[in-house]
């Protein structure tokens, strides 16, 4: 689902993304963005757009950086192990669900850091992808003070929107 979204002021918001299958019972997930409205290029503005996908296969899991305005990047993989590097691959040790967040940053711009969140279930757990098997993600485009978020998530048929600013919105 995509929503659009328009900011009384400009700056920085946290927006979140809860998605939801309603067909398992206490089947519910979010992913988490940071997105910037109202600004204009030049010295001190933070433009930093964190994203990341990443494919699947067991247990090991390889991480693409689709972050813009970013010169640096550190990733939680959600059990205790980080890294660096700009697209890693990491094999988790146990079946499960983990939020993964990746932080990015512009060293030239002073405070400027920002960080997106996702759920990753890696291996072949039957009780974990049985459960709950659905996968937050969300893309933004931003013009002006309005936002568009369009839902990139797997296996939900919910999802609902908090934009950072005090207000929500609802999806599919």
């Amino acid at each position: 689902s995509t929503v659009a979204h328009t900011y009384t002021n400009g700056g920085g918001f946290n927006v979140r993304l809860v998605v939801i299958d309603s067909t398992k019972a206490t089947c519910a997930r979010e992913a988490k963005n940071f997105v910037q409205v109202g600004a204009t290029s030049g010295a001190g503005v933070c433009l930093v757009n964190p994203n990341f996908t990443f494919i699947l296969d067991g247990k090991t899991v390889s991480f693409t950086n689709a972050s813009t305005g970013a010169n640096k990047q550190y990733w939680d993989f959600g059990d205790g192990t980080f890294s660096s590097e700009a697209n890693p691959t990491h094999t988790y040790t146990k079946d499960g669900g983990y939020n993964v967040k990746l932080n990015t940053g512009d060293s030239t711009v002073a405070g400027c850091f920002k960080n997106f969140m996702s759920f990753v279930t890696v291996g072949s757990s039957g009780t974990i992808g049985s459960i709950c098997s659905v996968n937050p993600s969300f893309t933004s485009f931003v013009e002006g003070k309005t936002a568009k978020f369009q839902s990139t998530s797997t296996g939900s048929n919910k999802t609902g929107w908090d934009f950072g600013d005090g207000t929500y919105g609802k999806g599919d």
